[in-house]
């Protein structure tokens, strides 16, 4: 679906799935979005034990929720920046509360019109 898009596109979401896992290489290979965390040099892991919630798992932490971008074929679309949020805790009665069982992840993005590029095929490693 994502491949008959031609204008830009953005789509973010908790993958349940790393970088090195083949679901990321088929996922991108196909439809041309570009990972803006690592992009940019800005990999951190998005579940940690750290967070009160998942404290007592056995995975360790990971980088599972991703933004995913890819610029239309008139349309560009520029990463300026991205990061982790919303990792903190706070006390609650006395109890350390996160806001969610993951972290966020916030980008900074220049949609620019005119600047597009020829839509990528799909990479034939993704396809086999």
């Amino acid at each position: 679906m994502a491949r008959r898009v031609r204008g830009p596109v953005l789509v973010g979401g908790d993958f349940n799935f790393e970088e090195d896992d083949e679901e990321y290489d088929v996922l991108l290979g196909l439809t041309g979005l570009r990972d803006s965390a690592a992009e940019l040099g800005r990999r951190e892991p998005t579940v940690t034990r750290e967070n009160p919630y998942r404290q007592r798992s056995s995975k360790p932490d990971r980088r599972i929720d991703l933004l995913l971008t890819r610029s239309g074929a008139e349309t560009g679309v520029r990463l300026d920046h991205v990061e982790r949020i919303f990792d903190g805790t706070f006390d609650h009665s006395g109890r350390a509360l996160a806001c969610s069982n993951h972290a966020g992840v916030l980008a900074e993005i220049e949609i620019r019109e005119g600047a597009g590029a020829a839509l990528p095929a799909p990479e034939p490693g993704a396809v086999a």
